[in-house]
C-alpha cells in the first residue's frame, strides 16, 4: 500500500508517501528465517535497487519511506535465516506510489 493510509506525519504535520509491504514468512522443514530483506528501485528510468532495513522475520509489514508520489517502484523481498541463506526474491513491476490523494480543505477568511 502507498495510499493516504500510510503516509508518514512528520512532527510539524507535514505527510510523506512511503510503501507498506504486507509479508508472511512461511517456516516449514527448511531453515527457518530471521529477518525479511527489501529492496527498491525506480521502474522509469529503472534505477539502482537500494535495500530497507532488514527486520525480524515476525514482523507482518515492511516500510519502505524513501520515496516519491506519483513515482512507479519495482520491489522485491526475501527471507534470510541467521547463517545468511536467503530465499528467492518475490518481485512487484511498478508499484504506483499514491501517497495524499484528498483535496485539502477549502481555504477560509
Amino acid at each position: 500500500a502507498s495510499d493516504e493510509s500510510v503516509l508518514i506525519i512528520e512532527p510539524d504535520g507535514t505527510a510523506r508517501p512511503r510503501i507498506l509491504i504486507s509479508v508472511q514468512t512461511v517456516q516449514g522443514d527448511q531453515v527457518p528465517a530471521a529477518f525479511v530483506q527489501a529492496q527498491f528501485r525506480t521502474s522509469s528510468p529503472v534505477g539502482e535497487w537500494y535495500s530497507s532495513p532488514q527486520v525480524d522475520s515476525r514482523t507482518s509489514q515492511v516500510s519502505i519511506a524513501d520515496v516519491d508520489e506519483g513515482q512507479t517502484y519495482d520491489l522485491r523481498v526475501r527471507a534470510i535465516s541467521d547463517d545468511g541463506r536467503a530465499s528467492d526474491w518475490a518481485t512487484v513491476f511498478g508499484h504506483l506510489v499514491i501517497g495524499a490523494s484528498t483535496a485539502p480543505a477549502d481555504v477560509t477568511d
